[in-house]
């Protein structure tokens, strides 16, 4: 009702809402980057997948499902859906989400940290203090810095 959505997200259930809508959204994301990186003659090694809320649920699960890592992946205000292939790619993840935030529950982010780390991924995480369902410039600057990070590793 207040925007564009990938999947209708039941508020009472959201793990069941995301855990229906993403895998059917996951096709048409990881389709438009084949088509990019077919057309631009980049590929996942040069792509930074950044998303807010159900954007950031979709960077997370396409991104986390591709058969070659993404130079990394900003998750801001979401939460994590596993794609059946978790793990098998380890791309970088940067984690970013308002403490106050009543739409999109920060223990999502929590729990998203918990469950990449254990799987041996790298995970930069940042919670913006007083923020609710947005970006604070604390944690933009936080995303901003890792991207960089990302690419100065990537170019040497």
């Amino acid at each position: 009702p207040f925007g564009f959505e990938w999947f209708p997200i039941d508020f009472e259930d959201m793990n069941r809402s995301v855990g229906g809508g993403a895998p059917l959204a996951r096709d048409v994301v990881a389709g438009a980057l084949g088509d990019f990186w077919s057309q631009t003659g980049l590929g996942p090694a040069q792509t930074l997948l950044v998303g807010f809320s159900q954007g950031a649920m979709m960077a997370l699960h396409t991104g986390l499902s591709l058969d070659e890592a993404v130079l990394g992946i900003v998750s801001f205000s979401g939460a994590l859906v596993p794609p059946p292939a978790f793990g098998t790619v380890k791309p970088p993840v940067c984690l970013v989400h308002g403490d106050l935030d009543q739409v999109v529950d920060p223990r999502y982010t929590d729990e998203a940290a918990a469950t990449l780390g254990a799987a041996g991924f790298e995970v930069a995480v940042h919670l913006s203090p007083g923020t609710g369902h947005g970006i604070a410039p604390d944690g933009l600057d936080f995303a901003t810095a890792f991207m960089l990070g990302r690419v100065a590793a990537a170019t040497g």
